[in-house]
């Protein structure tokens, strides 16, 4: 993405100017500075995460084990992830 619109750039600044593609930059740059600011304000990572990917993969591990292993299986599911997560 970035080496097509660098080059497209290239093309454009003879064309353009300066002046136009540096304003055009700085509210493309302005808009997602103020999306990503406004996502952090408003929580919508955290509800968008809590709504489904939170709680919805515990339960279908719960339903997904038979009854003779699930203790073993959700204590490994559980376990792994926090392994991956490490540094």
């Amino acid at each position: 993405m970035v080496v097509v619109v660098t080059t497209l750039n290239a093309l454009l600044v003879d064309k353009l100017g300066r002046k136009p593609l540096l304003l055009v930059s700085l509210v493309g740059m302005t808009l997602g500075c103020i999306s990503t600011a406004a996502s952090f304000y408003f929580k919508l990572y955290i509800a968008g995460f809590s709504i489904g990917m939170g709680a919805v993969p515990w339960v279908i591990m719960s339903e997904i084990f038979s009854i003779d292993i699930k203790g073993a299986a959700g204590g490994l599911v559980t376990l792994v992830p926090f392994f991956c997560m490490q540094q």
